[in-house]
């Protein structure tokens, strides 16, 4: 299943569903990766949460070529 890295908007607590029971409830003011689902779906949809911007590809590392 694809997932998503959400984010609450600002001020706001969004349930998390399918969470055990003892559990943070909300979703975290960092965000989490969550399934794609339709429920998180109809979040974005709504502004109550935002889709985190992707990371920056990590930069291959430099090789420097010298005379042997």
């Amino acid at each position: 299943m694809n997932t998503l890295h959400v984010i609450p908007a600002a001020g706001l607590l969004v349930p998390m569903p399918d969470v055990p029971a003892g559990a943070a409830r909300h979703l975290p003011a960092e965000g989490a990766v969550v399934n794609d689902t339709a429920f998180w779906r109809r979040r974005i949809a709504d502004g109550e949460v935002t889709l985190a911007p992707e990371a920056a590809p990590e930069a291959a590392p430099k090789t420097t070529k010298g005379k042997e």
